[in-house]
């Protein structure tokens, strides 16, 4: 029974894209693949239970069919920290208890169980009992780390983490790499951790498509209202944003290549609106509890441009989507293919799968 715990010495690193890519890929191959999730961190109510609103959506895609409490046998809510306070140890030991008895649920007559690691590895869950060093060494897991690199490799982590477990550790998935540094990155990075015993497994570059957010979504994380443009709310996206506090002619200029971002303006700035809207902007977002004019709005409706009104100020509103786009959940089905077909494209499956059954033969041989 092979199992592989996906974790990351840092969050949001790619580790559900890692699990959903995966498993879908070695299902075609004709492998039976198990998923759990043991830790979660974002409830979400469904008829057969209380699950992770990831871990569902994963599930899903898979067609594997658990019911909630064991793909997710720990959850992290509002009164987990009080719950564990109070029963001290016994809190760790009924949680792992959990976690051992629904992994061995779920691995049943599975080639390979995908673990997929919370928060960052190999500390996040210690406090409940299930930090994930535990949780390999319990299950007898294999890892694999998913590691972004947008502010640089943390090399003192992974090299930790290859110290810590030895054969355990599979080897690391280097994600969100510029493009124009993946050379460099095959040059100097790959053989200085190759030399420290760690295998890179893949390089993924960057893909900000693989970062989009709903208008719709965002307005509601927002909690704003969408008052034009509602045709396309729910399909058009955007990556990421910028603040429209300027003249004209040095607006269109800094809008010029911005047509995947929300643009954010003062509700009370109609010329820099319709300025928006003659640039191809993808989703207006308009501050300080002002509505658009009937000219705005009859343009956005002619665009098919989704226009947001919110009651907080520009910079507070900024602040607000810059969270939103660094938190924000892998559940978009159509990012979720996009995610898979990169991860397909970037990564040695066979290696990587190979190097899992030699490693799992190397610990039942003592190696």
């Amino acid at each position: 029974m092979l199992g592989l715990y996906i974790g990351s010495t840092h969050p949001k690193a790619g580790k559900t894209l890692c699990a959903t890519s995966l498993g879908v890929l070695l299902q075609k191959k004709g492998l039976k693949v198990g998923y759990f999730k043991p830790v979660g961190d974002d409830p979400k109510e469904v008829e057969a239970g209380n699950g992770d609103t990831v871990a569902l959506v994963v599930q899903e895609i898979l067609g594997q069919e658990v019911l909630p409490d064991n793909l997710t046998p720990v959850m992290r809510t509002l009164s987990w920290a009080a719950l564990g306070m109070a029963q001290g140890e016994d809190f760790g030991a009924r949680n792992l208890a959990a976690v051992k008895k629904a992994y061995g649920r779920i691995a049943i007559g599975k080639n390979l169980t995908l673990v997929s690691g919370s928060g960052v590895f190999p500390a996040a869950g210690q406090f409940a009992g299930v930090d994930g060093l535990t949780l390999v060494h319990e299950l007898n897991l294999q890892v694999l780390l998913m590691e972004t690199i947008e502010n640089g490799i943390n090399f003192d982590a992974v090299l930790f983490v290859k110290r810590l477990l030895g054969q355990r550790f599979l080897g690391v998935i280097l994600n969100k790499l510029p493009e124009e540094e993946v050379p460099l990155c095959r040059k100097w990075v790959v053989p200085y951790l190759k030399s420290h015993g760690v295998d890179v497994l893949g390089i993924m570059p960057n893909n900000q498509e693989l970062n989009v957010i709903r208008c719709m979504n965002l307005a509601s994380d927002l909690n704003g209202r969408i008052v034009a443009g509602n045709s396309r709310a729910a399909d058009m996206g955007i990556t990421g944003f910028t603040i429209g506090s300027m003249q004209i002619d040095s607006f269109m200029d800094h809008i010029r290549d911005k047509a995947s971002c929300a643009i954010i303006l003062g509700g009370d700035r109609t010329d820099l609106q319709l300025a928006a809207l003659c640039g191809n902007s993808n989703c207006l977002v308009l501050t300080g509890n002002v509505g658009p004019s009937e000219l705005v709005r009859a343009k956005a409706e002619a665009y098919d441009v989704p226009v947001i009104a919110v009651k907080e100020t520009t910079y507070a509103v900024a602040r607000h989507i810059s969270r939103i786009l660094k938190s924000q959940k892998f559940v978009d089905l159509e990012q979720i293919n996009r995610g898979i077909r990169l991860f397909e494209q970037s990564i040695d499956l066979d290696a990587l799968w190979q190097a899992a059954c030699a490693n799992k033969a190397n610990q039942k041989n003592g190696g």
